[in-house]
């Protein structure tokens, strides 16, 4: 049976891994790590909240590429995503095809 694993880890920290039974609802778990993780989005003037298909994914994203948020240091693509945190930690997400 093919899961996809979410994984994150801030400064060797670790996360606890979460399985999805899709890539989608993995992206947008991967999403919502970034979201929290990213110091350079302010959360209020985002409505994140509530994102649950991918083409509201895809309107998040293009939001923050509109805002100019993606850049080395901050950055979300299909699999993997980055970002420095208000502490200026490294935070980093990835999404791992698995069978179980």
């Amino acid at each position: 049976m093919k899961k996809f694993m979410v994984i994150d880890c801030c400064e060797r920290e670790i996360g606890e891994p979460e399985f999805f039974d899709t890539m989608e609802k993995a992206q947008i778990h991967l999403f919502e790590l970034f979201i929290e993780a990213c110091r350079y989005i302010d959360v209020d003037n985002y409505n994140f909240c509530n994102i649950s298909t991918m083409d509201e994914l895809e309107k998040a994203i293009n939001s923050l590429i509109d805002n100019d948020i993606f850049d080395d240091e901050n950055n979300f693509n299909d699999t993997s995503a980055w970002a420095e945190t208000y502490n200026h930690d490294n935070w980093d997400g990835k999404i791992i095809e698995i069978d179980i």
